[in-house]
C-alpha cells in the first residue's frame, strides 16, 4: 500500500510530496519514487534519502523521558541496585534503537541503575503482547523491589503501567513513554499518582506538524533554503502540566452546561457532572436494559452498548457500567436503577425498559437534577427524556406486513387466515407492530381473514424465551388448523417456526416476525419464516450510549426527538436483504450437521498438486490427536499434500512454524494454535509472501487473517444445560434448589460463553427458577441460585472444592453443570462419597471416552456435549481448498453440536470394549514395589498437589517413592532418569516438559 500511495502521488501529478514510511527496508524504493520524478518531498517520523527530514530526534525525545523516570526515583528515594528497568521497544522498526538507547541514557544520567538491572529483551511484537509479557517477567522476577519502565510509544507504557499495578507494584513502580496519545492523557487527567504508575508522556506536539511540513515544502517549490532535517521540540506531559497542555476536550458544550433540549426545554448539567468535565475526572455513563439475558436481545444490546463504551472510553476521560435484571422483570429494574443511582457517581443514563409507565418519574427526576437521560427499544414519551432510538413500530410492521403478502403472491402460497402473537400483548410497541403487520399485509391481500387483532394479541412466553413459544404456539396451531400464517412481533419468531417444523407442516403454515438469530436465518431458509426485520438492539443502544458522550464531552444535543431508525427486512425475495448476506453482516456462520460430509467427504474437492500446512496444537493431547487423524485421512481422500508443524502449545513456536510454511510456499495454512496474543504477528508471517493466501485458524479466532471454525460455545453449553433442565422437569418438576457451574475462569471468554450457556439451557426448560443476573459473569451471583466454582478443569483438582460445596448445602436438589467431563466425574464422585446421588443431576462438555460408560448407566448423569474431534478433518480439508479455489464459505464456520446421552450413544460411540474404562483399584500391593517419581517442577500449585496425591496413594497401597525433581530443565531431567534406574526402581512415574527429549528419557 506505501508503494501504491508513492505511484498515485505521482500520477496525480503533485508537486510536491509529504510522507510518512514506516517500513524499514523501502527507503530508497519509496524515495526513489518521489526523487524519480522531480518531488520535493518531506518525510516525517523517518529519514529518507533525498527528502528533508522532519520530526523529533528519538534519542533525544527518549533520553527526556529516561531522565523523567530516573528523577522520579531519586526522588523516591530508590536504591539503583534495587531498581530494574525495563524498555519497550520493536527491533525490526527503524527508529527504536534510538529510542531504546536514549531511554537508558536518560536513566543513567541521572540513576546510576546497574547494567544488569536493563532489560531489553522482552519480545515484543505488537501492543496487545505488553500487558502479558510484562505479567511473564513480574512472574520471572520475583524479588524485584522497584521498577521503572520506558514505552517506546503510549499503549505499551499504560499496558506496562496497568501490568506492574497488577502485580503489587503500586508506589514502587513508574512509568513513562513517548507520544501524548489519547491512552496516556485519559490516564494523567483521569488518575492520581497514589492510584497509578504510568508518570509522564513525552509529548512530539503531532497536532502541529503541519505547522513545520506544509511551510517545509511550499518553500522547497518556491526556491528557499530549508535545511536537511528539521527538528521540532518536545515537552513532558505530567499529571501537572496535561490540564494546560491537553485540556479536557469540552467540544461544543454551551456554557456553563446549559441546553436546549429537543422538545425545547432548557437543561442545565449537573454541577458534580460539569465538575468532573472541568477536572478531567472520569465521567461514568449507565447503559441500563429490561431483559439482559432475553435470547437474541440482550445478547445484542450489550454487545451496541459496548461499542460505544469503547469508542468513548478510548478518545474521552469516561467508564461505563452496564446493568439490568435477566428477564424483563420492571420491579427488579427499579431496584437496581434506584440502588446505582443511590450509590452516586452517574453522569448519563441510557434506558430501556417496559413498560415505560414505572420510570416516568425517575427519569424526571434525574433529568431535573442534570443528569442527561436517553432512552432507546421502548420509549418513556411522558417523561423528560431527551430523545428516543428506536425503530417506528407502525411503519417497520407495516413493511413486514406488505413484503409477507408480496411473496404470499409471488409464490403462489395459500394464506388465508393469520394469527398475531407476542411476548407483551399490551405493550404498545407490540400492539403498533401487530396493527402496522395487518395494514401492510391487507394493503397487498385485502381479502385475507384475521383470527385477532393488534388488541388482543395471544401472548406465547412470559419469560421472553423461545422454548415457551414453542410449547404456546404448537398446540395452537394444533387447536386451529385453519391459521395459515402466525405473525409474532419479537424473537418468539424463532419459535413459531421451531413448532411448524415440528409438526411437519413447512409449506402449509408459515411465519414472520421480528429479529434475527442464526436459527432465524436457517428457518427463512428452510420455508417455515418468510420475512423477519432485524431492528437493530445493538444499534438503538449504542446510539443512546453514544448520545451521552456526544453530549457530555462534545456538547451536541440531538436535533430530534426521534432519530430517525429503519429496520433491516430479511427475505429470500426481491427487495430484501437475504440470509446470506445478513451471515456475512452479522457474522452468524452456517451451523453444520455434524454428517452433512459424509456421502462425499471431499465436497467435490481436488487437491492434486497442492500443499496445505498444518500447525498442530500439540502433540500427544487425545483430542488434538483425533483432529490431526482426521485431517490426514480426509487430506489424503482428497489428495492433497499436508506438511506438519508442531505448535507445541507455545506462541513463538507457532511464528517459527508460520515462517517455515512460508519459506516452502504453501498453498494455504490450517492452523491450530492456543496464543491468541501473537495473531496479528502470526498473520503477518503467513501472508509475508501472498497477502490473500487462505487461513483456517481453529478453536481460537485470528481475526486478522483466518476464517474461524470451532465450536459453537453458547449452544454447546445449552444443549448440556437443556437436557439437565429437561431432566429436572421429568423428575423433579423442576424444582431446582441450586445450580452448580464447574468451570476453569483463566479460560476467559470460553468459559464464561459455554458456563453461561449451560445455565441459560437450564433457564429454556425451567424459567421459573431465581436464576440472578448470571449473563453478567462473575465468580460469585448474588441473589442467585447459581454457585460458579472455579474447579482448574481435572477431576482431582474440583474434587475438593465440589465436596466442600454439597456438604455446605444439605438436602439440596443440585443441578451441576460443568465445562468438561473431568470435573463432571468430580461431582458425581463427591456425591457418591456423601450418599446423595439422588439429589444431583449432572451435565457436561466434551464426550470423552472417559464419560461413555457414566452416561450408559448412571441416569443422573444426563449427557455430555459433543465436539466431534474426529471429524474436524471433514470440515477444514474441503473449506481450505474451497479458499484456494476461490469458492465462497462461510466465515465462521461453527460446528453443530450433539448432546450424547443414554439414549444415543451408542449410534456415535459403540460399545464395542474400546471404551471400557481401566479401573483404579487402590488396593494394598503384592509386595513393597520401588516406584521412580520425577516431579515436573516442584514448588507450583499443580505439580505439588500431584506430588501430594502420589505420595498419599503409595503409602495406602504400600509401595515407596524414589522422588527427583526435573525442574523443567534438561540436565537435570536426564539426571533424574538416571538416577532413578540406578537405584533399581520397579517402575517409573515421570513428568518431562523438554520438547524433543521425549525419546531420550523414555529411552533411559
Amino acid at each position: 500500500k506505501t508503494l501504491q500511495c508513492a505511484n498515485l502521488i505521482v500520477a496525480q501529478e503533485a508537486d510536491g510530496v509529504i510522507f510518512a514510511n514506516w517500513i524499514g527496508g523501502t527507503e530508497d524504493l519509496i524515495a526513489g519514487t518521489f526523487t524519480d520524478a522531480g518531488l520535493p518531498c518531506v518525510s516525517y517520523d523517518g529519514p529518507h534519502p533525498g527528502c528533508v527530514a522532519f520530526g523529533p530526534d528519538n534519542f533525544a525525545s527518549a533520553r527526556e523521558a529516561g531522565l523523567y523516570l530516573g528523577r522520579y526515583a531519586n526522588e523516591q528515594g530508590w536504591d539503583p541496585a534495587a531498581t530494574e528497568l525495563i524498555v519497550l521497544w520493536v527491533p525490526d522498526v527503524p527508529v527504536m534503537p534510538a529510542r531504546r538507547d536514549g531511554s537508558i541514557a536518560g536513566v543513567k544520567e541521572v540513576f546510576d541503575i546497574p547494567d544488569d538491572n536493563v532489560h531489553v529483551d522482552l519480545p515484543h511484537k505488537a501492543n496487545d503482547d505488553v500487558f502479558p509479557n510484562v505479567t511473564d517477567w513480574i512472574t520471572a522476577h520475583p524479588n524485584a523491589e522497584n521498577v521503572l519502565c520506558f514505552g517506546h510509544s503510549d499503549q505499551p507504557g499504560v499496558d506496562c503501567a496497568l501490568a506492574l499495578e497488577q502485580g503489587g507494584f503500586l508506589g514502587r513502580a513508574a512509568a513513562a513513554s513517548l507520544g501524548a496519545s489519547d491512552e496516556a492523557l485519559v490516564d494523567l487527567r483521569g488518575r492520581t499518582d497514589e492510584e497509578s504508575i504510568f508518570k509522564a508522556t513525552i509529548s512530539f506536539f503531532p497536532e502541529r506538524y503541519g505547522e513545520y511540513l506544509v511551510p517545509a515544502v511550499v518553500d522547497m517549490l518556491e526556491g528557499k533554503s530549508v535545511p536537511d532535517a528539521i527538528v521540532p521540540s518536545v515537552s513532558p506531559v505530567t499529571r501537572a502540566n496535561v490540564h494546560d497542555l491537553y485540556p479536557a476536550d469540552d467540544g461544543d458544550q454551551a456554557s456553563d452546561g446549559e441546553y436546549t433540549t429537543p422538545s425545547g426545554d432548557s437543561f442545565t448539567l449537573s454541577a458534580d457532572t460539569a465538575a468532573k468535565l472541568a477536572s478531567g475526572e472520569k465521567v461514568k455513563i449507565l447503559t441500563i436494559v429490561n431483559g439482559t439475558a432475553i435470547p437474541i436481545f440482550g445478547e445484542q444490546v450489550r454487545l451496541g452498548a459496548d461499542r460505544a463504551c469503547d469508542a468513548g472510553t478510548s478518545k474521552y476521560a469516561a467508564e461505563c457500567q452496564f446493568a439490568g435484571p435477566p428477564q424483563g422483570d420492571v420491579v427488579e429494574l427499579v431496584n437496581q436503577l434506584e440502588a446505582i443511582l443511590a450509590a452516586g457517581g452517574i453522569d448519563c443514563l441510557a434506558l430501556q425498559t417496559f413498560p415505560p409507565g414505572a420510570l416516568v418519574d425517575i427519569v424526571d427526576r434525574e433529568v431535573d437534577g442534570g443528569m442527561p437521560v436517553f432512552t432507546y427499544n421502548v420509549d418513556i414519551p411522558d417523561s423528560k427524556r431527551f430523545a428516543q432510538y428506536a425503530l417506528n413500530e407502525l411503519a417497520a410492521g407495516t413493511l413486514v406486513g406488505q413484503t409477507t403478502a408480496n411473496i404470499v403472491v409471488a409464490n403462489g402460497l395459500d394464506v388465508k387466515k393469520i394469527a398475531l402473537g407476542t411476548g407483551d400483548p399490551a405493550g404498545q410497541w407490540a400492539q403498533d407492530r401487530m396493527e402496522g403487520f395487518r395494514a401492510g399485509f391487507t394493503e397487498v391481500l385485502p381479502d385475507t381473514e384475521w383470527h385477532n387483532d393488534h388488541l388482543s394479541g395471544i401472548q406465547t412466553a412470559v419469560n421472553w424465551t423461545v422454548q415457551e413459544t414453542v410449547d404456546t404456539v404448537g398446540p395452537f396451531l394444533a387447536a386451529n388448523p385453519d391459521v395459515d400464517l402466525f405473525f409474532h412481533t419479537d424473537q418468539g419468531v424463532e419459535g413459531v417456526g421451531i413448532a411448524i417444523r415440528d409438526q411437519g407442516r413447512t409449506g402449509e403454515v408459515f411465519t414472520s416476525g421480528f429479529n434475527t438469530s442464526a436459527q432465524i436465518l436457517e428457518l427463512i431458509d428452510g420455508g417455515e419464516i418468510l420475512v423477519t426485520a432485524d431492528q437493530g438492539f445493538d444499534n438503538q443502544a449504542e446510539l443512546a450510549t453514544t448520545a451521552c458522550f456526544d453530549l457530555l464531552f462534545e456538547g451536541e444535543m440531538p436535533a430530534d426527538e426521534y432519530p430517525a431508525m429503519d429496520p433491516v427486512i430479511i427475505a429470500n425475495a426481491p427487495g430484501a436483504r437475504s440470509t446470506d448476506e445478513i451471515r456475512d453482516v452479522m457474522g452468524f456462520g452456517d451451523v453444520i450437521d455434524e454428517t452433512a460430509l459424509a456421502d462425499d467427504v471431499c465436497q467435490g474437492q481436488d487437491g492434486s498438486g497442492l500443499k496445505v500446512a498444518y500447525g498442530d496444537l500439540a502433540t500427544g493431547i487425545p483430542f488434538v490427536t483425533q483432529v490431526w487423524e482426521n485431517i490426514q485421512e480426509v487430506a489424503a481422500a482428497c489428495n492433497l499434500e499436508i506438511v506438519y508443524a508442531d505448535n507445541n502449545l507455545d506462541g513463538e513456536t507457532a511464528l517459527e512454524n508460520a515462517r517455515t510454511f512460508t519459506l516452502q510456499g504453501v498453498d494455504g495454512v490450517i492452523q491450530f494454535q492456543i496464543d491468541q496474543t501473537i495473531e496479528g504477528a502470526l498473520c503477518d508471517e503467513l501472508r509475508a509472501n501472498d497477502p490473500d493466501l487462505p487461513v483456517i485458524a481453529i478453536d481460537i479466532a485470528h481475526p486478522s487473517c483466518a476464517l474461524f471454525f470451532g465450536a459453537n460455545n453458547p449452544r454447546a453449553g445449552e444443549l448440556a444445560g437443556e437436557g439437565v433442565g429437561q431432566w429436572a422437569k421429568e423428575n423433579w418438576d423442576c424444582g431446582i434448589d441450586m445450580i452448580i457451574t464447574l468451570e476453569t475462569f483463566e479460560v476467559g471468554d470460553v468459559n464464561v460463553m459455554r458456563s453461561n450457556g449451560s445455565v441459560r439451557g437450564i433457564q429454556n426448560v425451567c424459567s421459573d427458577l431465581a436464576y440472578g443476573d448470571f449473563e453478567e459473569w462473575a465468580p460469585e451471583q448474588s441473589g442467585s441460585i447459581v454457585t460458579r466454582i472455579n474447579g482448574g478443569g481435572t477431576t482431582d483438582s474440583a474434587f475438593p472444592l465440589v465436596l466442600d460445596t454439597f456438604t455446605a448445602n444439605p438436602g439440596k436438589r443440585i443441578a451441576v453443570v460443568s465445562l468438561n467431563d473431568d470435573m463432571g466425574l468430580a461431582a458425581l464422585a463427591a456425591a457418591e462419597e456423601l450418599g446423595i446421588e439422588d439429589n444431583v443431576v449432572y451435565g457436561s462438555q466434551g464426550a470423552d471416552a472417559t464419560i461413555h460408560d457414566t452416561i450408559r448407566t448412571n441416569s443422573h448423569y444426563v449427557g455430555s456435549t459433543a465436539y466431534f474431534p474426529e471429524a474436524y478433518g471433514t470440515y477444514v480439508v474441503p473449506l481450505i481448498l474451497k479458499m484456494i479455489n476461490g469458492e465462497s464459505v462461510e466465515d465462521p464456520t461453527l460446528l453443530d453440536h450433539l448432546l450424547i446421552t443414554a439414549d444415543n450413544i451408542d449410534d456415535y460411540y459403540p460399545a464395542d470394549g474400546a471404551d471400557e474404562a481401566w479401573v483404579n483399584d487402590i488396593r494394598p500391593a503384592t509386595q513393597r514395589w520401588k516406584i521412580g517419581y520425577g516431579d515436573g517442577y516442584a514448588g507450583i500449585p499443580f505439580t505439588d498437589s500431584v506430588t501430594d496425591s502420589i505420595n498419599e496413594i503409595a503409602a495406602e497401597m504400600g509401595v515407596d517413592i524414589l522422588y527427583c525433581d526435573n525442574a523443567v530443565d534438561q540436565e537435570k531431567t536426564l539426571q533424574c532418569a538416571n538416577l532413578i534406574v540406578a537405584q533399581e526402581a520397579d517402575g517409573v512415574i515421570f513428568a518431562n516438559w523438554i520438547g524433543g527429549t521425549e525419546d531420550l528419557i523414555a529411552g533411559t
